[in-house]
């Protein structure tokens, strides 16, 4: 697999988007959309999801189409960080 490599990566780092793939089954409805890539990303630099640390065992989705649907909208945060998070929702557009 790959490695990344930046020096001037701050300690600090707050990451989000619409990440089209997820790195957990329990995000997904359907076919498996599993990206391996953002899984090595996410454990390489020390990442937290931040729904996930919060609302460690509710499960949404932010994005379905058909019977399909999973959560592809993220943050991530550094671990030193998430303390500091205090909230944080997924709002029906």
């Amino acid at each position: 697999m790959e490695k990344w490599s930046c020096s001037s990566l701050s300690e600090r780092q707050l990451i989000g988007g619409d990440f089209n793939c997820t790195i957990n089954k329990k995000d997904q409805l359907g076919i498996p959309n599993i990206s391996q890539t953002l899984t090595l990303l996410v454990n390489q630099f020390s990442l937290t999801d931040i729904w996930e640390y919060l609302h460690k065992n509710d499960v949404v989705f932010t994005f379905r189409r058909g019977t399909a649907a999973s959560r592809i909208d993220r943050l991530y945060t550094s671990n030193n960080l998430k303390q500091h998070i205090k909230g944080s929702r997924v709002v029906p557009l």
